[in-house]
């Protein structure tokens, strides 16, 4: 009999969902604010990153929350994040991906089962369709990797 290692295990990293009821969650929400805001600046969205952590803490501790973070885990350092909401659109609710980031490749098995894990939780809330922004065509070619497909192009104008 072979002993088996977990990805987890060999790649020193865990994933997992924040949750206000978990104490090391808590340690990790100023690191997740950190990189959001990061994300914000790098990527040069137009997003208001204070009105954007304010609602990611609000949101984070509610018990119901519409909101979900999942993180990527190194000794204690928060090496990749993903933040997603349900939002209506359309008459219809949806799950957004706001932001998603990796520091360093990581097993695409690792990731598929924490994914397939929010899909079920957004299916609770009745989204019918998740949606993602690829800000980059390689970051469109592995968003593709997980089942999304190509759907139009987001242009913007300024008013």
């Amino acid at each position: 009999y072979r002993f088996q290692r977990s990805n987890a295990e060999v790649f020193g990293m865990v994933i997992k969902f924040l949750d206000p009821r978990d104490d090391e969650s808590w340690g990790l929400i100023p690191q997740v604010v950190a990189r959001a805001r990061q994300f914000i600046r790098e990527n040069g969205l137009d997003t208001n990153s204070g009105v954007f952590v304010d609602v990611l803490r609000q949101q984070f501790v509610q018990e119901a929350s519409s909101l979900k973070i999942i993180v990527a885990v190194k000794d204690g350092k928060v090496e990749g994040h993903l933040i997603a909401g349900i939002e209506p659109y359309w008459g219809d609710r949806h799950l957004i991906v706001y932001q998603y980031s990796l520091d360093e490749a990581i097993p695409r098995d690792m990731l598929k089962g924490k994914l397939d894990e929010l899909f079920s939780w957004a299916k609770q809330w009745g989204a019918k369709q998740a949606r993602v922004m690829a800000l980059r065509e390689e970051t469109a070619r592995v968003i593709a990797g997980y089942g999304f497909q190509r759907h139009g192009f987001c242009l913007k104008t300024n008013l």
